[in-house]
């Protein structure tokens, strides 16, 4: 959960990249929604829901390597880095950022990856 400095901090951020408000105000909402269970935390092992991904309606229009990224992770496990602005990275790949709802949380003791 973000503190009122990280909300501000993160908007601010949003703004100077030109982000939307509204944009920016629903992803401070969802993140309000979020129990403290459904958290990804840092260090948490956690796979990409490619199939969300894939589905989102600008993955078309996405930089060809992010989505050679997201065609190759299918299956793999993470390790996830909670970022100051809220989003998560993956410490095997840094460069790419994440929206918690496109990430599935592994359980401990998975063999088989996450569920």
């Amino acid at each position: 959960m973000l503190n009122r400095e990280k909300r501000r901090k993160f908007a601010k951020e949003a703004k100077a990249k030109g982000i939307p408000k509204e944009y920016v105000d629903a992803y401070l909402t969802m993140l309000a929604g979020k129990n403290d269970g459904d958290l990804i935390e840092d260090g948490m092992k956690v796979m990409v829901n490619v199939e969300r991904v894939k589905s989102g309606k600008n993955y078309e229009s996405m930089h060809d390597r992010y989505k050679e990224f997201i065609n190759q992770c299918d299956g793999q496990v993470f390790t996830a880095h909670v970022e100051d602005n809220g989003l998560v990275s993956l410490k095997e790949s840094p460069e790419w950022l994440f929206w918690e709802g496109d990430l599935i949380k592994c359980k401990e003791g998975d063999s088989d990856g996450c569920s």
